[in-house]
């Protein structure tokens, strides 16, 4: 799924596949795009006026999952 330019874009980046699956630093990946994109650094995927973004990951096993929510601050 990818529908940047939504009234609540997902996966601007392309999700998980789009940029390649690094194997055990998915969340770090997935972390560094949310960054990247509430600071506004994300160049041509950058979501005009992101400041706070989620991110979702589910372990291999479907038992372990992650959710981070990312803000620019004040």
């Amino acid at each position: 799924m990818r529908e940047p330019r939504g009234s609540i874009p997902i996966n601007p980046s392309g999700g998980l596949t789009g940029p390649g699956r690094p194997v055990d630093a998915i969340c770090v990946r997935m972390l560094h795009d949310a960054s990247r994109q509430g600071t506004g650094h994300a160049g041509e995927i950058q979501v005009s006026g992101a400041r706070v973004v989620g991110t979702f990951d589910v372990g291999g096993s479907g038992t372990t999952n992650w959710l981070y929510v990312v803000s620019a601050g004040t």
